[in-house]
């Protein structure tokens, strides 16, 4: 048996998901900007001081924990 190629297809296989990944990971942070922009908004006009994380911050965490959840499958 030949090994040669038992490997052959991996390689890409592992770029293209990194390709992918980054593509959904960079489509859920723009998605997700606008909404914790108003959340962002409401909650320093609500309480009066500025949240720990801003709007691209939260945007950026949720994006980090959302992405794995797609590929998973």
């Amino acid at each position: 048996m030949s090994f040669s190629t038992a490997n052959g297809g991996m390689h890409q296989s592992r770029r293209r998901d990194g390709v992918e990944y980054g593509l959904y990971f960079a489509l859920i942070v723009v998605l997700a900007v606008g909404p914790h922009v108003l959340g962002w908004t409401y909650q320093t006009l609500r309480h009066g001081r500025l949240p720990r994380l801003g709007p691209v911050g939260r945007a950026i965490k949720d994006a980090t924990a959302v992405t794995p959840m797609i590929f998973r499958g």
